[in-house]
């Protein structure tokens, strides 16, 4: 019998990788308000799953578009 401490899913191709999470930590998500809302959310609108590299990424990249919005004025 399987004690079912890791859980995980996705299909283990590019656009959808295996995610794997501790069964304990979902327990500490839905305590969060907030957190059931965004699930939902990204299931209504089928949002693609995006890496924590990926993420990282765009926000390094954020902060530069900004000052350069602010600098010409936009």
């Amino acid at each position: 019998m399987a004690a079912n401490l890791v859980k995980i899913e996705g299909k283990g191709s590019k656009s959808d990788p295996f995610r794997y999470w501790f069964a304990e930590a979902e327990a500490r998500w839905r305590e969060d308000p907030y957190y059931e809302m965004f699930e939902q959310q990204k299931r209504n609108l089928k949002l693609p799953f995006e890496s924590l590299r990926d993420k990282k990424r765009k926000r390094i990249a954020e902060p530069d578009l900004h000052a350069r919005q602010h600098q010409f004025g936009q």
